[in-house]
């Protein structure tokens, strides 16, 4: 009887080793800080990639001023702005199309012609022909939170845009709106949600003011499609103020027939959807052609 409880539990032992030794990892691995290490360069789409790997790839995105492809809805990339050289995250919205996540910054049109900073309130009203500015306390001239454009700027011919992509059009507006539930709940699912780590103290200025409303269950905003959009507030065309920064966002919808608009903000799930004056200032957002 003991010899066949011990063969039993022989065989039952062998069985196991058989099964790890169909793992085939092309690595090391440390049991003692349970880590994979020395990866290898993938040969198959389903492989692991090491670090050298990716920063190969990326460098050499960088040099050629292309995007990061991006497949799959919640993945993102990275475009390099053509003329400044600006790194902007990117993700494929529900709608199939790749977004920009962070507002523009670039600082000339496409053919070297530098847009104009105007910080003075009375200028900025008055001005007739593109310019822009940064909200005080926030952006500044080596803007990282993203400029705020007059409309002269959208509709320049120069272009501000890489090459590829285009300013977020009155439709593709519409699009995501319609695909992530309609006006009234969109403004939940695009919102910034602020994540509460060592970046807090740099990227204050995305957190959106309490109450930060949304369509979940709990009330609030989830930022579930990824868009991130920041609390960056707006700048009056008529007066040349800054207002509601933590509070509200205005980014421009690129229109042939008046100059749009897409608002959104902390007390509201929605989204709201409009024309305006070319001299209001608002932020911008680019989507790949």
């Amino acid at each position: 009887m003991k010899k066949t409880i011990y063969l039993i539990f022989l065989l039952a032992f062998q069985f196991t080793l058989s099964q790890s030794a169909d793992i085939l990892l092309n690595g090391t691995v440390s049991a003692e800080n349970n880590q994979i290490k020395n990866v290898s360069t993938p040969t198959d789409p389903y492989d692991a990639v090491n670090k050298s790997y990716v920063d190969g790839n990326i460098s050499e995105l960088s040099e050629n001023n292309q995007s990061i492809s991006n497949n799959s809805i919640g993945l993102t990339g990275a475009l390099f702005n053509n003329y400044d050289g600006n790194k902007y995250r990117t993700i494929t919205m529900c709608d199939g199309n790749q977004w920009t996540i962070d507002y523009l910054r670039t600082t000339h049109f496409n053919n070297g012609d530098e847009i104009p900073l105007i910080q003075d309130e009375g200028n900025w009203s008055a001005q007739t022909s593109a310019a822009k500015s940064y909200y005080p306390g926030v952006g500044n001239p080596y803007n990282t939170a993203g400029f705020i454009y007059n409309w002269f700027v959208i509709e320049d011919e120069r272009g501000i845009t890489p090459e590829g992509w285009r300013v977020a059009t009155v439709e593709d507006w519409n699009s995501i709106i319609e695909c992530l539930g309609g006006e009234e709940t969109a403004g939940g699912k695009m919102k910034y949600v602020q994540q509460y780590n060592f970046q807090l103290l740099i990227d204050s200025y995305n957190e959106w003011e309490v109450p930060n409303v949304g369509s979940s269950i709990f009330g609030e905003a989830t930022n579930s499609s990824g868009l991130s959009l920041k609390a960056s507030g707006f700048r009056e065309g008529a007066n040349g103020n800054f207002y509601n920064l933590l509070q509200q966002v205005i980014i421009w919808a690129d229109s042939e027939e008046a100059p749009s608009r897409v608002e959104v903000f902390n007390n509201s799930a929605g989204v709201l959807t409009g024309t305006t004056d070319p001299y209001d200032g608002y932020y911008v957002l680019l989507v790949k052609n």
